[in-house]
């Protein structure tokens, strides 16, 4: 694949999951119980995903789209599950920042078993990205002690913990599996998230939770557009990652990702950028600088 529509690709994967993120606002102010949510998220993702598949032709059979895609469907409930709890604790913009940490599982894993050729360019760009997002956690922690009115206990911090660990293993999924697997099909892997999302989500659910699903069209409109836009995230994923090595690949997405966080933020929500914020986003365009041209000349 040629590099420009790989980066391309990653780009709309993290504007998408950006996007996505600020659907737990939504969540948050609906005051449902997480298992309606993640119920519906569950079906419609796997409606959504079937949908593809019968526009590009036929379902797989193929093993490895099952094993690994059922795998990640229910480490994602997990880190969903996790998320819904701490929002309403932590402003978004602070625990989404920390959930980036989560780059770090799939990074770590590029570089210690398929990454052999890394340049001196792209190791030091992915360093920099870091750093970046350590800079933008650090200066979100200092605005929260200002502006959070609700202090964050040890069980939050637990739970911010755990979604960050599923969400770095769900992160690393799709590179296995487009790594072993003989001819990858992202959308294949998707629909089998998608069941064992549902799947998953089955044991979360009541009875009672039936009547408020039936009541108000927002609590299914809300993981609706969330899934949908997590399909998009999670395909044009995969798709970078067939032209753009894994290292280099989660260190942008890291980075576009709290950008689209923070650009949303500070144009709908009207936060200000503090000093420390202006550091990060500068090491930012050095390390994206920095990769991209690695990029460029390895690909020479």
């Amino acid at each position: 694949m040629n590099l420009f529509p790989a980066l391309l690709a990653l780009v709309l994967s993290d504007v998408a999951g950006g996007v996505f993120s600020f659907g737990y606002k939504a969540i948050v102010r609906l005051k449902q119980r997480t298992g309606p949510f993640i119920l519906l998220y569950g079906l419609t993702y796997t409606i959504f995903s079937a949908v593809g598949i019968l526009l590009i032709g036929g379902v797989s059979a193929d093993p490895h789209a099952w094993i690994f895609g059922v795998l990640h469907g229910v480490i994602m409930c997990m880190a969903i599950l996790f998320y819904i709890r701490i929002i309403g604790k932590i402003r978004l913009s602070i625990s989404w920042t920390i959930i980036q940490f989560s780059i770090f599982i799939p990074l770590v894993t590029s570089l210690l078993f398929f990454e052999n050729h890394l340049s001196l360019l792209s190791v030091g760009g992915t360093l920099l990205m870091l750093i970046a997002i350590i800079i933008f956690s650090l200066g979100k922690k200092d605005r929260s002690a200002q502006s959070e009115d609700a202090s964050a206990t040890l069980a939050t911090w637990f739970l911010l913990f755990f979604s960050s660990l599923f969400s770095g293993l769900a992160f690393t999924i799709p590179m296995l599996y487009m790594k072993t697997a003989g001819t990858s099909q992202p959308l294949h892997l998707l629909f089998a998230s998608g069941v064992g999302t549902l799947l998953c989500s089955l044991f979360f659910i009541r009875k009672e939770d039936w009547k408020e699903i039936k009541g108000d069209w927002k609590v299914v409109g809300v993981p609706s557009v969330m899934s949908f836009l997590q399909i998009i995230s999670w395909a044009f994923l995969m798709v970078g990652l067939q032209g753009i090595d894994g290292a280099v690949a989660y260190s942008l997405k890291g980075f576009i990702g709290l950008l689209c966080v923070y650009t949303i933020s500070f144009t709908f929500f009207k936060e200000t950028v503090a000093r420390i914020e202006k550091i990060g986003l500068l090491v930012s365009v050095g390390a994206i600088l920095l990769m991209t041209v690695s990029l460029y000349t390895s690909g020479a």
